[in-house]
């Protein structure tokens, strides 16, 4: 069986749209007479990376994405794959001075239901390394439409703007496919700066006569409220954020400039599961044709495009009308001194404190187990750590903490920073917080 999917309209010069159409034309070409078993798409580049994948698409090649684009990655894939876009590319040279085929006039393209190899941004293996996750190219278009279906977003002259990578599944869920089914046109570069994102919507407004909506992270709202020439921000249609906990001193802060995001909740594994702009209510709404059953130790999820069900490791309440409440990850209850604490719970308190904006608390091993909290100050946090000595300021804290939990499960280690060390997809690993502990550098 084939399904159509639109060709992406890229927010860029005519010229360089035809010269991708070409492009495109030629590569799946090139694909559909030597049929490589898969396709690695090693290529950050946003043009070229949709380029491998729609070609492969339509020639019926499984695609693998790498979790990030570091050259040992991307060494160590190569060894695996035979055949890499980055070097088809090369070795083909300007595809867009090739000769016309059939595809070149298309205006949308029949793809088979390909394999596309993903990778966890949290949950590793065995040995540390980040799990392959296979998803079915029919199965995501199916989750693709329970978007479209659910997610209370006018869609009439919008255009996408993210910053998150392709790689990342909610990247190449929300700026690619949802995108090219709704038939939104795209800005296909990656903004990673605050000022990118400003920047971008400001063009897209007043030169294309579009309203943007942004796939974005809590990582990258958090910094906005800070910028000056916000204007293009509030002009937005909407803002979309996964990837992490998007606390309510986000939600509120962003309010504040007239930006209500709303949130994805989902993983690799199961693609998107529920929304909800929370200022509004707590409540997650499922997407149509999710399946949720909340169970002592996890959340099953089952839909039509998540087959088996799958077993999540989060703490869900569901109501009677079938929305729900998440209450974190169970796998962050751990045991310190013969007692259990649940770092969800100990960062939620955290965040009551008005001199805490954000907080990361993470175990760490030193000669004893002890937990560490890497904080961002807010406005009243920073007054009050500029007049008083770091010891202080901490046992004021612990002191805090102390009314709620038992005193052995207190933060023993204390740091104070500008922002989180989160990564390019909005996660914040483990090893960032431990290095910013050793070093006081982030990564």
């Amino acid at each position: 069986m084939l399904m159509q999917i639109n060709t992406p309209i890229w927010l860029i010069a005519v010229e360089r749209r035809a010269e991708w159409r070409r492009s495109l034309a030629t590569l799946t070409d090139y694909l559909t007479r030597h049929t490589p078993s898969s396709l690695l798409l090693d290529v950050s580049d946003g043009l070229d990376f949709w380029l491998g994948f729609f070609a492969a698409a339509v020639a019926k090649i499984d695609v693998v994405i790498p979790p990030n684009y570091q050259p040992v990655i991307l060494d160590g894939l190569r060894q695996t794959e035979t055949n890499s876009l980055a070097d088809i590319l090369s070795r083909l040279g300007p595809l867009s001075n090739a000769t016309i085929s059939e595809y070149q006039t298309a205006q949308q393209y029949p793809v088979a239901n390909i394999s596309i190899t993903l990778h966890t941004s949290g949950t590793t293996d065995r040995i540390g390394q980040r799990k392959a996750i296979q998803r079915r190219l029919f199965d995501l278009l199916r989750e693709v439409q329970a978007l479209r279906q659910s997610l209370p977003i006018h869609l009439d002259n919008a255009a996408i703007i993210s910053t998150v990578p392709n790689h990342h599944l909610y990247g190449f869920t929300f700026r690619g496919l949802w995108a090219f089914q709704a038939n939104l046109p795209i800005w296909p570069f990656h903004l990673e700066m605050p000022e990118q994102v400003v920047a971008a919507a400001q063009r897209i407004i007043n030169e294309d006569g579009l309203t943007p909506i942004l796939v974005t992270t809590p990582a990258h709202l958090s910094r906005l409220p800070d910028m000056v020439g916000l204007a293009p921000i509030q002009q937005l249609r909407d803002v979309l954020t996964a990837g992490s906990p998007f606390t309510e001193n986000h939600a509120e802060r962003l309010a504040a400039i007239g930006c209500y995001p709303l949130e994805i909740y989902g993983s690799t594994e199961t693609g998107a599961i529920a929304w909800r702009r929370q200022l509004n209510s707590p409540f997650w709404q499922p997407l149509a044709g999710i399946s949720l059953n909340a169970q002592q130790d996890a959340a099953m999820v089952s839909a039509a495009w998540i087959d088996p069900s799958i077993s999540m490791p989060d703490h869900i309440e569901i109501n009677p009308v079938g929305s729900f409440l998440l209450h974190g990850r169970i796998d962050r209850v751990i045991k310190l001194g013969e007692k259990r604490v649940d770092l969800n719970a100990l960062e939620n308190v955290l965040l009551q404190h008005p001199w805490v904006q954000e907080v990361a608390v993470c175990l760490i091993q030193r000669k004893r187990d002890a937990l560490a909290a890497i904080v961002v100050p807010t406005a009243m946090g920073k007054v009050e750590i500029a007049g008083a000595n770091a010891a202080a300021i901490n046992q004021q804290l612990r002191d805090y903490l102390n009314q709620f939990f038992d005193r052995v499960l207190t933060p023993k280690y204390w740091r104070f920073i500008d922002c989180l060390p989160y990564d390019e997809r909005g996660k914040l690993p483990l090893k960032n917080i431990e290095k910013l502990l050793a070093t006081g550098e982030s990564p």
